[in-house]
């Protein structure tokens, strides 16, 4: 008996122990954040919303076809915009969790599987770009190290279960709590449809004061209520004018065009006696087609 509670005892401990390990690690930035995308949208995710300086150690970087900046909070959240967008593998950056500079994902060393709670996802994914940080890191956290590669199989694998558990957070916890924020504290006029993404949205409440004075986590809340509650229910509510399938991109930047139907326009063309057209998910799109057709289209 008392060899069994002695046991326990210890294992209790290693759990306590391992627990405030893990904790001694933050995830926000120490030092000025490099934050590579343009205008007041350029603190938070295009794709969930998140701050990049709190999560700056697992941020990811990355050109769209036109060669917009994007930056992630994490690399979950780039994997999810490699499913919408072409996006040069080569091109893409990650934070070196060590330096806190942004370095080539391509030639980083990843640490999955840490001690380290997962960002936006369960497994968490740490970039070094010096391998002896990396193990020194291991050391003291745990974990294995992979190619980028690797670690961008493991988040695409695990895409879809990362995504119902994420979801399934938000609708316990953060929808209702965004309702109640935008209910009492914003503008009851904010229209989600004006808005390209979340962190474009983001940035209006903020600058335009959309909403009474916010800490981040309540802005977070009332904005993915908003683009993701509300934004579904005005867009299935919304008649679109201009016909688009679920298939079509925008030659331009490759996104898809029926997610944005307030902005959506066309070209319409004739070719060897054969109609076509193209689907742009904006007017400023279009007119980069319009005036340089062969380097977006097959003329």
């Amino acid at each position: 008996m008392f060899i069994r509670k002695t046991f326990i005892l210890i294992l209790m401990s290693m759990l306590m122990f391992g627990s405030l390990y893990a904790g001694n690690f933050k995830k926000a930035a120490s030092v000025k954040p490099v934050l590579v995308q343009e205008g007041s949208l350029k603190k938070w995710c295009p794709v969930c919303g998140m701050n990049l300086k709190m999560f700056y150690k697992t941020n990811h970087a990355s050109k769209l076809k036109n060669a917009t900046p994007r930056q992630y909070c994490s690399l979950r959240c780039l994997a999810v915009d490699m499913k919408e967008y072409k996006i040069n593998i080569d091109d893409i950056q990650v934070v070196d969790a060590s330096t806190q500079k942004l370095i080539s994902a391509k030639d980083a060393f990843y640490v999955v599987g840490s001690k380290v709670k997962g960002t936006m996802s369960k497994v968490s994914k740490l970039a070094f770009a010096d391998e002896e940080e990396a193990k020194k890191f291991i050391k003291k956290y745990k974990g294995k190290i992979v190619s980028f590669d690797t670690a961008l199989e493991m988040a695409n694998k695990s895409l879809n279960s990362d995504i119902a558990m994420i979801t399934k957070k938000k609708k316990k916890k953060v929808y209702p709590m965004g309702k109640k924020i935008y209910q009492k504290m914003c503008n009851h006029d904010i229209d989600p449809l004006d808005y390209i993404e979340i962190n474009e949205l983001k940035a209006m409440i903020v600058k335009n004061k959309l909403c009474k004075p916010l800490k981040e986590k309540q802005l977070q809340a009332v904005a993915l209520y908003i683009w993701e509650v509300k934004r579904v229910s005005n867009h299935n509510h919304n008649e679109q004018s201009v016909k688009v399938n679920k298939k079509e991109k925008c030659p331009v930047c490759g996104m898809f065009v029926y997610k944005y139907p307030r902005w959506a326009a066309q070209i319409f063309y004739n070719k060897d006696s054969k109609e076509g057209h193209y689907s742009f998910d904006g007017v400023k799109d279009l007119m980069k087609f319009y005036f340089n057709p062969k380097e977006w289209g097959n003329f």
